[in-house]
């Protein structure tokens, strides 16, 4: 969920069990720089709110994160460009060692702003490539409908 300009983590389904685990506790509030919900938030704003917000969240973070963790705004921006291309964010060895994600954005069809996003997220041996490839138009439709009914949500 999108709130004050911030993702909140607020709900989520654990396939694994056992193995790599990516869980974040509720109401965590995601580092947006280095997270595919982060990418494709960024990559549905406008160039004033994506500077504005990119200046607040900054980059110091990025040595405490994954090796493919952007450094600075020019990594950023292509990761951003990138997901604005694609259709969904998506990033591997960011966030974490060994964790792939991909995410979109819902958006509020009676106001045209993000309101939050979906994502799916794996270790990189599981969630590659061409699981990518398969999983993208479900995660696109799911945002989709999630958009369609957040009216209901009255949050």
């Amino acid at each position: 969920m999108i709130e004050d300009e911030r993702i909140i983590w607020i709900a989520k389904a654990q396939g694994s069990k056992s193995g790599l685990k990516y869980d974040p506790d509720s109401g965590s509030i995601a580092y947006l720089p280095a997270s595919a919900c982060g990418l494709a938030y960024l990559s549905n704003i406008s160039a004033d709110d994506f500077s504005r917000i990119v200046e607040r969240e900054g980059f110091e973070k990025a040595d405490q994160l994954g090796p493919n963790s952007p450094k600075n705004l020019d990594q950023l921006s292509q990761m951003v460009e990138a997901s604005r291309e694609r259709g969904y964010g998506l990033i591997s060895d960011t966030y974490e060692l060994g964790m792939t994600a991909m995410a979109k954005t819902i958006i509020n069809p009676h106001t045209q702003k993000p309101f939050g996003t979906v994502s799916i997220a794996g270790p990189s041996f599981r969630l590659n490539e061409k699981r990518v490839e398969e999983l993208s138009p479900a995660l696109i439709a799911t945002a989709e409908k999630l958009g369609e009914i957040v009216h209901l949500a009255h949050l």
